[in-house]
């Protein structure tokens, strides 16, 4: 027997309802899409209502040009060349204005190669200029601009969107990038443009602090049995503090008169040597006994204080420097002695590996090198005219990261480095733009992740970076310049001591756990 057609045998009331739940699936299925793509592309309507939102309202602005640099700023309304813009506090809701509550910031560069800030929120607006791009890096711009890669097919998150401008012809082309993990193309655009523009990544406060002296630069460290800080300000009782109670467990008396900046330990924990402004000096830990002072050097009409105080692997030497030479001192006698034949000659400074036969040093050219022991074989220049900021070799030394400042402590640059080639692996900045003064350096154990402390003010605190990718991954804020940091509690936590006289301490293995997730959640979305 033939059937009917379906539509004969279904009752009205059943076609209504059939009806209604494809309907409801046609428009779930759109719903869910319509949050990040549409046949593989960002949602249309929510990408060009973000766009004309937030986005530069026409190709022309007003720049504050100035002529001289001790001239005043001029403002001229000019052609724009490239806009680069980031929103926090925005949303995607179609049903109210994503406008209320949110704000964007950034920069335009002209046509002429002029360079304009801008801020608008709920607070007001606000905008500044007079600066350009560097000569020297308008072609490198203009290459990247032509170039800019490819959206990622799903939009990034609110409060992590940056976008980059172009001006062809009588129109923008927009293109829009997650600040969590942009491509390395868009990364050098806003480090170039000078927009200020940070990566987007998790920020921690420390989960404990407490008050160890008053501000001013000095030292922090751990004692070689790991169980108690020293941490003491200038010109003040150097002090043992439990980083677990917070409790002070001694002083000594000797820092008022040292005002150390600079502190080491002796490979068998029984001496230490501490540095400052006024002289530098080595103790026995045995009891806290003067051994040695070291007298200021003289170099033509100048004098010369030691500082930087650091021991060979041995133990056999104390290496002092003091700017313009290397001082050995043999830990013997504590007398200045002939330097070890595998030392290079003429070297400013000298940071050896434990274990293998490498080591970084900085030549008489103020050149910062890697040397093979050995060979006694300077093999790779890892920065030229800059003085050694902080050096880490990772635990099976095939890694070493260097941070340098060059060009009159403009330039800062902090590089990870392959021991046996030479090769540049990385170059690390915190959140992703210029790097300023990093003085501080520490490898996870499992060389995973790399930790650098800066001083500068646009990054204070402690940057975490992916060794792997070379990307910044965590911060660890409410610190401002430091004194030093280390791991402690078998690497679960992290003390710093700042310079405003206080100890703080991370969870760091919670924080890890943080930065995992995060990585995490990123893959899928990167271009």
């Amino acid at each position: 027997m033939k059937l009917p057609p379906f539509g004969d045998r279904v009752s009205a009331p059943v076609k209504i309802a059939l009806w209604i739940a494809v309907a409801c699936l046609v428009a779930n299925l759109s719903s869910v899409a319509g949050q990040d793509t549409i046949a593989g592309q960002p949602n249309k309507d929510v990408r060009d209502r973000w766009v004309k939102q937030y986005g530069a309202k026409g190709l022309k602005g007003r720049f504050y040009k100035r002529q001289a640099p001790d001239q005043q700023s001029i403002e001229e309304f000019g052609d724009i060349k490239v806009v680069v813009t980031a929103v926090g506090g925005d949303t995607d809701d179609i049903e109210n204005d994503f406008r209320l509550e949110s704000y964007h910031y950034g920069c335009k560069v002209s046509a002429d190669w002029h360079i304009s800030s801008f801020y608008h929120g709920e607070r007001g607006s606000k905008g500044g200029g007079g600066s350009q791009v560097p000569e020297e890096d308008r072609q490198r711009l203009n290459d990247l601009l032509a170039d800019l890669p490819p959206e990622a097919t799903k939009l990034p998150p609110n409060g992590r969107r940056v976008m980059i401008q172009v001006s062809k012809g009588d129109r923008f082309v927009s293109h829009i990038y997650d600040r969590a993990d942009a491509p390395d193309i868009v990364l050098e655009v806003l480090r170039l443009t000078g927009s200020e523009i940070r990566a987007s990544l998790p920020t921690f406060k420390p989960q404990y602090d407490w008050k160890v002296g008053a501000y001013g630069e000095g030292v922090f460290r751990f004692t070689p049995d790991g169980k108690s800080i020293i941490a003491q300000d200038r010109c003040y009782p150097i002090k043992f503090w439990d980083p677990y109670t917070k409790q002070q467990l001694k002083e000594l008396p000797f820092g008022k008169w040292i005002c150390p900046s600079g502190m080491a330990f002796s490979p068998d924990g029984e001496f230490a040597v501490f540095s400052g402004a006024a002289t530098c000096a080595v103790f026995s830990t045995a009891t806290w006994e003067e051994v040695r002072t070291f007298e200021e050097t003289t170099i033509g009409n100048s004098s010369y204080t030691f500082h930087s105080p650091r021991f060979t692997p041995d133990g056999q030497y104390l290496l002092l420097e003091n700017g313009h030479s290397l001082g050995v001192f043999s830990t013997k006698d504590w007398q200045r002695c002939d330097p070890p034949n595998y030392l290079p000659g003429g070297a400013f400074a000298y940071f050896p590996a434990s274990q293998s036969k490498r080591a970084v040093i900085r030549t008489k050219s103020k050149a910062v090198a890697l040397w093979d022991v050995d060979q006694r074989l300077e093999y790779a220049t890892l920065d030229e005219n800059a003085a050694v900021m902080a050096v880490a070799f990772s635990s099976d030394e095939s890694l070493v990261a260097v941070a340098t400042m060059g060009d009159n402590w403009r330039r800062g640059s902090l590089r990870i480095w392959d021991v046996v080639t030479g090769k540049l692996i990385h170059e690390l900045r915190p959140y992703e733009r210029r790097t300023g003064s990093i003085v501080g350096l520490a490898w996870t154990p499992d060389n995973r992740y790399l930790l650098g402390t800066s001083n500068s003010d646009t990054s204070y605190g402690i940057g975490i970076w992916n060794a792997a990718t070379g990307r910044h991954r965590g911060h660890l804020t409410g610190s401002v310049q430091s004194n030093g940091f280390a791991f402690f509690d078998q690497h679960r936590k992290v003390a710093e001591g700042s310079r405003d006289g206080k100890v703080r301490v991370w969870d760091f293995e919670a924080v890890r756990k943080d930065i995992e997730e995060f990585e995490k959640s990123l893959i899928g979305r990167s271009h």
